[in-house]
């Protein structure tokens, strides 16, 4: 299921994303940029439920730069994060996702605005197509 809202009242610059799968859920709440929650399947009925990760500490993936663990990250703070790290990588970096992929997600979400508008299924092709894209 996707449910998605450009307007939701009460739900100010709110954005959330949540996976659900037989093995598990992962949960980011951007109001809460340091977290994710996760629930493992895998565990013990009598101890199975969402446990909060502070995505902070310097052992986890993507952290380097940012403030101390326990210092919260804001917004604006986690895009000098993003420049610093691109601009690390240059001119030699691992680009991704590069502009083919940016293309990519663009048909998509032309195929979804075309599919809302004209209230029917929009295949990906007929985007790419009038644009001389062959793969995606």
């Amino acid at each position: 299921m996707l449910e998605t809202a450009k307007v939701a009242p009460g739900r100010p610059c709110d954005f959330t994303v949540e996976l659900n799968g037989s093995r598990g859920t992962l949960r980011f709440d951007y109001a809460r940029l340091n977290e994710l929650w996760f629930a493992d399947a895998g565990e013990p009925a009598g101890t199975r439920g969402m446990r909060r990760i502070r995505a902070e500490h310097e052992t986890h993936p993507e952290t380097d730069g940012w403030w101390p663990a326990g210092q919260g990250i804001g917004y604006g703070a986690s895009f000098v994060n993003q420049a610093a790290h691109l601009l690390a990588q240059w001119p030699a970096g691992n680009w991704t996702p590069d502009l083919a992929t940016g293309a990519e997600v663009q048909a998509v979400c032309e195929a979804i605005e075309r599919a809302a508008a004209e209230r029917r299924w929009v295949e990906i092709t007929e985007i790419t197509e009038n644009r001389g894209v062959t793969a995606i």
